[in-house]
C-alpha cells in the first residue's frame, strides 16, 4: 500500500508540470492577475503602473515605484485570489495525507523507525533491491523529461515572442529568453531539492533515509546546473544591454544600486549564484572537506538554507512553495532539539526520533505546516499594511519573503517542540508503568534472530 504522502507528493509534481502551461494559457483572459515572470505579478500583488486597476494617487511622491508598479491589495486576506489559490493546491496535499497518514497508521509503525537502520546492517543482505532500484531509475527518467518540460515551454514562449521594443539587441534578447527560461526548472528543482534532505518525508514515505539522500543529491545536481545557466546568461545579458534610462550597462545600474531598490533583484541574483556554485563546490568537495575534518553537512545546511533565503528574495514568490520542505525541517530540528534522536548515531537535525510512531510525526507535520502558513500570514499582511502606505518603496519590500521564511521556520520549531516535550512526557509515562520499550516490541515482530543484536544494542544505549 502507498503511503498517502506519496500521493500527496505525485499531485505537487503534476501542479508543478501544468502551472506554466495554464498560467500561459490564461493569461490572456485574466491578463496583470497570473502575470509576470513565473506569475511573480500575480503571486505577490504586483500590478503594471499602467493597470486600470493601479490607484495612482497612493505613492504618487515615489516616481520609481508609481512609474514601474502599484501594489493591488489581497482579496484573501493579504493574497491575491492566484496566490491564494496556488497555497491550497501546493501545501494542501501535504495536510490531507498528513491526515490519512494519523488515520491509517497504528502504533506499531514504531518498528518501521528502525527500519533503514536493520536495512543497513542484518536485513539488506536478505532483501531483494532490484525492484527499489528500478523504480529510483525510472523516476530519474520522469525527472529528467520533466525538467525538459519546464524548460522549454517558457523558452519557446519568450524566444519566438522576442520584438525590438525591448531594451537590447535581438542576440541580447534571445541570452535573456535562454536564462528566464532557465529560471523555472532551476525554481522547482530548487523547492524540491530540500525536501528529501528532511528525515521527516523519508518517515512518511516509509522509505529508508540512503534512497532519499540519493534522490536528495540527483536533484541537486539539476539545481546547480540550471543556476549556473542561469545566472551566467543573465551576467552576460546585462553586460551587452544598456538602460533606456541611463545609458549605462544594465550591469552597472545594477551594481550601483540604481532604480530605488528595483536593481536588488540583481544584486540577490549575484548573491544567489554565488551560493548555488559554492553549494556546488562543497557537494563535489564532500570527501576531501571529510578527511579534513571539516563538517560537511554544517557547511552544506549554512549555505542551502542562505541559498534560500536570497533565493526568495531574488524571486519573491518562492517563499510560498518553500512551506512544505519548512514546515518538515521545522518538525526534524525540534526533534534533534527535544533529545529524542539520542539512538542516531548520525545525530541529524533532519533524523527522527525512534519513539514516535508514524502518526505522531504526522500530527507534528500538520501542526508545523498550520504554523507556517499563519505565520507567512502575518508577515504578509505586514507587507500590505507597508505597501499601501505613504512609505511603500522598492527597496524594504526584499525583505518580506526572507522574513516569511525565518518566521515559518521558527514557528514551526517553536511549535513543534511543545507538542514534542508533551510527547516525550507521555513517553515516560509509559515506560514508569512496566510497558515494553519501542524496540522491545520491535523485536518480537521480527523473525528470530533476525535484526535482534542491533535492537540489544539500542536497547542498552
Amino acid at each position: 500500500m502507498r503511503s498517502p504522502t506519496a500521493y500527496a507528493f505525485t499531485f505537487m509534481t503534476l501542479v508543478a508540470v501544468l502551472y506554466e502551461p495554464l498560467r500561459l494559457s490564461l493569461s490572456h483572459q485574466i491578463s496583470e492577475n497570473i502575470g509576470g515572470v513565473g506569475g511573480v505579478g500575480g503571486l505577490v500583488n504586483l500590478l503594471g503602473a499602467g493597470d486600470e486597476r493601479c490607484d495612482h494617487s497612493t505613492n504618487a511622491h515615489n516616481s520609481t515605484y508609481h512609474d514601474n508598479y502599484c501594489y493591488e491589495k489581497g482579496s484573501v486576506g493579504p493574497f491575491t485570489p492566484f496566490s491564494f489559490f496556488m497555497l491550497v493546491v501546493w501545501v494542501g496535499p501535504i495536510l490531507v495525507a498528513a491526515i490519512f497518514s494519523i488515520r491509517n497508521f497504528k502504533d506499531h509503525d514504531t518498528c518501521e523507525a528502525l527500519s533503514g537502520r536493520i536495512n543497513s546492517t542484518t536485513v539488506v543482505a536478505a532483501t531483494d533491491t532490484s525492484s527499489s532500484s528500478v523504480a529510483l531509475e525510472l523516476l530519474a527518467v520522469v525527472w529528467i523529461g520533466l525538467n525538459f518540460i519546464w524548460f522549454l515551454i517558457p523558452l519557446s514562449v519568450f524566444w519566438f515572442g522576442l520584438t525590438t521594443d525591448v531594451e537590447g539587441s535581438l542576440f541580447s534578447l534571445r541570452i535573456l529568453a535562454i536564462a528566464i527560461a532557465a529560471a523555472h526548472p532551476l525554481s522547482w528543482n530548487l523547492m524540491v531539492a530540500a525536501i528529501p534532505a528532511s528525515g521527516i518525508a523519508s518517515k512518511l514515505l516509509a522509505c529508508d533515509r540512503q534512497t532519499m539522500f540519493d534522490c536528495h543529491r540527483f536533484v541537486s545536481y539539476f539545481t546547480v546546473g540550471w543556476g549556473l545557466l542561469h545566472g551566467v546568461l543573465e551576467i552576460v545579458y546585462m553586460t551587452i544591454a544598456r538602460s533606456s534610462k541611463t545609458g549605462d550597462r544594465k550591469i552597472v545600474d545594477a551594481l550601483l544600486m540604481r532604480g530605488d531598490g528595483e536593481n536588488l533583484i540583481y544584486t540577490m541574483g549575484f548573491v544567489a549564484l554565488f551560493l548555488v556554485f559554492a553549494q556546488g563546490m562543497v557537494g563535489y568537495g564532500r570527501k576531501v572537506l571529510r578527511d579534513r575534518n571539516w563538517s560537511f553537512r554544517k557547511i552544506h545546511r549554512a549555505l542551502a538554507f542562505a541559498l534560500l533565503l536570497v533565493a526568495s528574495a531574488h524571486w519573491w514568490p518562492f517563499f510560498l512553495f518553500l512551506i512544505p520542505a519548512i514546515s518538515f525541517h521545522g518538525v526534524g530540528i525540534a526533534c534533534f532539539r527535544c533529545d529524542l534522536n539520542r539512538n542516531d548515531p548520525n545525530k541529524s537535525l533532519s533524523s527522527l526520533p525512534h519513539s514516535l510512531t508514524r502518526a505522531e510525526v504526522a500530527f507534528l507535520v500538520i501542526l508545523s505546516v498550520v504554523s507556517s502558513c499563519l505565520s507567512t500570514l502575518a508577515v504578509w499582511t505586514l507587507r500590505e499594511k507597508f505597501m499601501t502606505s505613504s512609505a511603500a518603496n522598492l527597496s524594504l519590500p526584499f525583505v518580506f519573503p526572507i522574513f516569511c521564511i525565518i518566521a515559518s521556520l521558527l514557528s514551526s520549531i517553536v511549535c513543534t517542540t511543545l507538542c514534542l516535550v508533551t510527547f516525550k512526557g507521555h513517553t515516560e509515562e509509559r515506560a514508569q508503568q512496566g510497558n515494553a520499550s519501542p524496540f522491545e516490541e520491535c523485536a518480537s515482530l521480527l523473525e528470530p534472530d533476525l535484526g535482534k543484536p542491533l535492537l540489544q544494542d539500542l536497547t542498552l544505549n
